[in-house]
């Protein structure tokens, strides 16, 4: 601090005199960039949010993307995604001042998945049958692409995926979409489906974005375009003369693929209002032939008759009517919405354009979504896993807008729910495997989860550990750092006692039983005695005939002996690295020496082998921390 202060003193010198000094500023940039600190901190909910995204920016396939996201939503690590994958970065972020030779202590929650379990579904290949699919089935199967109870897809499977895989081993999981008829074809009403949907939803109050998702915004003449706006929340395409000085001629287009094989009976229709009506403005076209660019050299059909396009001011929006378009078979069409106007001629009509849709009818149809496992010779579906339907999700409410769970809809507020519907189908006790899709807010994934029912309830397994781990700044950046500095205190002094007294002779103990006289423990002074006249006097038999130099050795030895006995005891799960880095254990303890003065070493230990018990090795020491200067 008075080195700080003597700069900046001398900095207001040097400034008073109008001399810049390079060197002070130097210095001053190295203090402020070796600011270091200890600091202790605990993940929350918003922290598990930031760790996600940053695993997912590391995901390199589909099932790691699902494992992180599950940091999100279960907020909790998992051995998929270490902690120490991201917690460099996220410290970073989090304590940008902290520079070289700081030291973080992060405390967060580790969920041990039981990844044998789960994994073959987890990393299940992902597969949605096409077109060429369901040609292969033939007959009704391919006329409407969809399966039937005469040909279902337990019969055909095989068939469809021995083509899309045809290297398969026994083993293989592929997480398998399709759609199936629970009636014949013909038989149920045809269902109404969307080949192109546009609310505006998404578009922002501005001119500009009605150039976005492939709208193409013209102005023909004058100066007024399309622009979005919104009314109570919805967003709409709108466009007017209002105060312009001139002619207007406005178009916005959008084209749209009508290649869709199993639809049929195909219409445009849209909502529409006028506000301000002073003037008929508005026009309906369809170009076969646009470009995209050429605008004057297309041929543009003026289909506007066939909408109930309104001629006076309008308090809502409302539905134009349908254009049939069986006559454009299932080409690409560009559908424009043309408004002219005339600021100085008084023609400022208002137009709003919504929910611009192109739909036609299907053979009815369900999506399944199902597990399909290989066995060396056919597919067949898994029953070990209960698979989230459309269906599901619409029964659980806000979670059937998407069919997944999200932040916003988190997957333990419902699944409970669900699988209480079906609690008699389970016994008390029983581990269910759960797939669902989830939204990380950049995509959907597939997350694999166990539920156990126990007393009444559905509840995710879990088993999850709180957890405490060191990061230290390195200077150019923060690296995990899994080395355990142990100070021993009078528990640690007493676990070698008890150890000695339960393996080694209860004649080694001292009345109290705070004491051994193998390594010279002793709970109650918490220190090892090292005299060898105490060894003497309680173990005879091994040191009597030792000359002192012996003893000597032979106690230091035991001390040893009595530092691994506590070691196995304290890390029962200790084990040689953590994601390649060797675990080491630096251990201080106190003395009381032969010269009846008092000692402070330190021994530095590394776990050789996992197990029960773990094994430790000595890698140094004991260093005698008196004599360091």
């Amino acid at each position: 601090m008075r080195k700080l202060l003597n700069i900046l003193l001398l900095l207001i010198v040097v400034l008073s005199a109008c001399e810049p000094n390079e060197d002070l500023y130097n210095e001053l940039d190295d203090l402020k960039g070796k600011y270091n600190e200890s600091i202790e901190y605990t993940f929350t909910a918003e922290d598990y949010k930031a760790a996600s995204k940053m695993a997912l920016e590391l995901a390199t396939n589909s099932t790691e993307e699902a494992y992180a996201s599950m940091i999100e939503s279960n907020l909790s690590f998992n051995p998929v995604f270490e902690p120490v994958s991201v917690l460099g970065e996220f410290l970073a972020d989090k304590f940008p001042a902290l520079n070289e030779g700081s030291v973080a202590m992060v405390t967060y929650d580790y969920d041990a998945i039981n990844l044998e379990h789960q994994m073959p579904f987890a990393s299940a290949l992902k597969y949605e049958l096409g077109e060429d699919d369901y040609d292969l089935i033939g007959g009704d199967v391919s006329t409407h692409g969809i399966f039937f109870p005469s040909a279902n897809v337990e019969d055909n499977i095989t068939q469809v995926l021995d083509s899309a895989y045809k290297e398969a081993e026994e083993g293989d999981m592929v997480y398998t979409a399709y759609r199936f008829s629970e009636t014949e074809a013909g038989v149920a009403p045809p269902m109404d489906m969307e080949i192109y949907s546009q609310d505006f939803q998404d578009f922002v109050n501005d001119v500009d974005s009605i150039n976005k998702y492939g709208w193409i915004n013209i102005s023909q003449a004058g100066t007024k375009v399309w622009k979005a706006n919104d009314y109570s929340g919805n967003i709409f395409a709108e466009v007017s003369s209002y105060q312009s000085t001139g002619a207007d001629t406005a178009w916005i287009i959008k084209a749209i693929d009508l290649d869709e094989r199993y639809i049929y009976d195909r219409v445009l229709t849209f909502d529409v209002q006028a506000r301000y009506f002073t003037h008929e403005g508005l026009k309906v076209y369809i170009s076969e032939d646009f470009d995209g660019e050429d605008f004057p050299s297309a041929t543009w059909d003026d289909v506007t008759l066939n909408f109930n396009i309104p001629a006076e001011t309008m308090s809502d929006l409302a539905n134009a009517g349908e254009l049939d378009l069986t006559s454009y078979g299932n080409k690409t069409i560009y559908v424009a919405f043309r408004y002219t106007g005339n600021g100085t001629a008084s023609e400022t009509t208002t137009y709003r354009i919504d929910n611009v849709v192109v739909k036609g009818l299907r053979e009815s149809y369900k999506k399944a979504e199902y597990y399909f496992e290989y066995d060396g010779s056919e597919w067949t579906r898994s029953n070990d896993i209960r698979v989230l339907q459309a269906e599901d999700y619409d029964a659980m409410g806000t979670p059937g807008k998407y069919n997944n769970f999200s932040e916003d809809d988190s997957p333990y507020d419902y699944l409970p729910i669900l699988l209480e519907n079906e609690a008699d189908d389970y016994p008390v006790g029983e581990v269910v495997m759960v797939s669902y899709k989830y939204y990380n807010g950049s995509k959907t994934v597939i997350i694999v989860e166990d539920y156990e029912y126990e007393s009444g309830v559905w509840s995710p397994v879990t088993t999850l550990e709180e957890k405490t781990e060191q990061y230290v700044h390195i200077g150019t950046g923060w690296i995990f750092d899994p080395t355990i500095r142990l100070a021993m205190t009078a528990g640690d002094y007493q676990v070698i006692v008890d150890y000695v007294k339960a393996n080694i002779s209860a004649d080694l103990i001292d009345s109290y039983g705070t004491a051994d006289f193998y390594t010279g423990a002793s709970g109650y002074y918490g220190n090892f005695d090292l005299r060898v006249s105490e060894r003497i006097k309680n173990d005879p038999d091994t040191y009597s005939s030792l000359t002192e130099e012996e003893a000597m050795a032979l106690i230091d030895e035991r001390v040893q002996e009595g530092i691994v006995f506590m070691l196995q005891s304290k890390y029962p799960n200790a084990v040689p690295d953590i994601v390649g880095i060797p675990v080491d254990y630096f251990i201080t303890y106190d003395t009381y020496n032969n010269d009846y003065s008092r000692g402070n070493y330190t021994v530095h230990y590394r776990c050789s082998s996992e197990g029960t018990p773990p094994q430790f090795e000595l890698i140094d020491g004991p260093i005698d921390n008196n004599a360091i200067e």
